[in-house]
């Protein structure tokens, strides 16, 4: 009996092992997984951040040579520096116009000859963002 009692307990315990074996296989396989998606997850999270940032920072810069055009060749330039009012609360805007002193290829000095810059300065993600463009503009042509 001793005989038929051990061959009746092997096959049930080494069906347990392989069944918790299972099992253990199966939660890893799921650990394994999770992370995979998480690191995912985040990954996405940061493609997202990205284009939403980069879309920001295009915004800003057409609306910099937008204003570059308008306040550079639409308007009496004078000497000095100005806050532009902006509809974008985040964003402040800013026209620089410097005389410069230039000649002709006679030597001739051009009067009226300036630098027109606009400023833009924001935050993102808690860093200070500056941009800037710069053109020259001889203001007779344009009166």
């Amino acid at each position: 009996m001793n005989i038929t009692n051990s061959r009746l307990r092997e096959p049930r315990s080494l069906s347990v092992r392989r069944i918790g074996s299972a099992l253990l296989e199966v939660l890893l396989a799921v650990l394994i997984f999770g992370i995979a998606a998480l690191a995912l997850s985040r990954a996405l999270n940061s493609v997202a951040l990205l284009a939403i940032q980069s879309k920001q920072a295009g915004q800003i810069q057409a609306e910099v040579h937008s204003l570059l055009f308008e306040y550079g060749f639409g308007v009496e330039l004078v000497e000095g520096e100005t806050e532009i009012p902006s509809n974008d609360e985040l964003v402040a805007y800013r026209l620089v116009i410097e005389p410069v002193e230039m000649e002709n290829m006679e030597g001739l000095v051009l009067p009226d000859m300036f630098k027109i810059t606009i400023n833009a300065d924001w935050q993102e993600s808690g860093q200070p963002q500056h941009f800037s463009a710069k053109t020259l503009c001889y203001a007779p042509l344009y009166k």
